[in-house]
């Protein structure tokens, strides 16, 4: 177990002063060496874990399937996202389609029942 930084060194981080520390019983300093070690190990723990929640398919060997269909993806910026204009480039000849005439002519006549007149 890793023993706390003594009270005169730049990594004490306790509240109190080293006259306080050194009227502390036994029992209780060894209670918060050990507090001191489980808070240490959570801290590293709490950061391993959130370096896992930032990994995705982009940061990671982890396929595309595996990220989750809530989180959009980040938008990249520069000119490899930039779109072109659309249509043609300026001088260049258009192609369109060939509108085609009529093959057959047809007469329609509207049919008024007299049913459908009144109210």
């Amino acid at each position: 177990m890793k023993l706390l930084p003594e009270p005169g060194s730049t990594d004490w981080s306790f509240p109190f002063t080293e006259q306080d520390w050194d009227q502390t019983p036994p029992a209780v300093k060894a209670y918060l060496q050990t507090l001191h070690h489980e808070i240490g190990q959570l801290h590293e723990r709490v950061e391993s874990l959130e370096a896992r929640l930032k990994q995705d398919s982009t940061t990671s060997s982890k396929p595309p399937s595996s990220d989750s269909p809530y989180k959009k993806p980040r938008r990249r910026t520069g000119s490899a996202t930039r779109r072109r204009k659309g249509g043609g480039k300026p001088g260049h000849a258009g192609h369109r389609q060939v509108l085609l005439g009529p093959t057959s002519v047809g007469c329609v006549t509207r049919v008024v029942r007299l049913w459908q007149w009144r109210l």
